[in-house]
């Protein structure tokens, strides 16, 4: 999945890249509504379609030049979203949701390791660097990687596939803030800022509609409806 979404960054522009790659949620609730029956609701295709302007409007409209290798990078982005979609669904209704998400985490890394050696080996196109900036991303990647895969798959087994996939297109907001205030790296615009509304409020949202739908019913009593004591 890594290597996938690292290749379209190499190839066409970050904001075009983004929202191909955050189509996945999309593909989760096609998927899951096609292939396993879950029923459609108003709520969640207004949040989805709200995530999603959201994150148009934090990345922008890619202008013409977008990158030196648009199809590449394009094919790169889109399948990166398939593979986080498969991951998503499969958390939810395959074998891997009976696993406990650090143990199925765990497969997901080891096969990624592995594609990565393959391609390092082949292409001889990824160079180790244990200095200056390339340890300092190594030194993050257990906590951006690692852990948010794990806490990913747990709140797919906890929430289901479509709302955590809702949820979870809070990165892009999240990563904008993190990158105005730790960084001070990027301009905050207008249409970023009500981008970060729309996901939020999508958020919110589906969060309340979770707890509303765990929320048990009163027993009724057989005579009339009334509650029973």
């Amino acid at each position: 999945m890594a290597l996938l979404l690292q290749t379209a960054y190499r190839h066409m522009l970050a904001g075009l890249c983004t929202m191909l790659h955050f189509v996945y949620p999309v593909i989760v609730m096609a998927a899951m509504i096609l292939l396993f029956k879950e029923r459609v609701t108003a709520r969640k295709v207004v949040c989805m379609a709200m995530s999603l302007g959201g994150i148009v409007l934090i990345v922008g409209i890619p202008g013409q030049a977008a990158g030196d290798n648009m199809a590449l990078g394009a094919a790169c982005a889109a399948l990166s979203g398939v593979a986080y979609a498969v991951f998503v669904v499969a958390n939810d209704k395959s074998a891997m949701a009976r696993l406990d998400a650090t143990v199925s985490t765990f497969y997901v890394l080891l096969v990624g390791a592995v594609l990565m050696g393959l391609y390092m080996l082949v292409t001889g196109d990824v160079a180790v660097n244990f200095e200056g900036r390339c340890l300092a991303y190594a030194s993050v990647y257990p906590t951006t990687s690692v852990v948010g895969l794990i806490c990913l798959a747990q709140g797919v087994h906890r929430i289901g596939a479509t709302r955590a996939a809702i949820i979870n297109m809070l990165e892009p907001a999240v990563s904008m803030l993190v990158s105005v205030l730790v960084f001070g790296g990027e301009e905050v615009t207008a249409f970023s800022l009500v981008g970060c509304a729309m996901i939020l409020a999508s958020v919110v949202v589906v969060t309340v509609t979770k707890a509303e739908a765990g929320a048990a019913p009163l027993p009724q009593d057989s005579q009339g409806g009334g509650t029973s004591p």
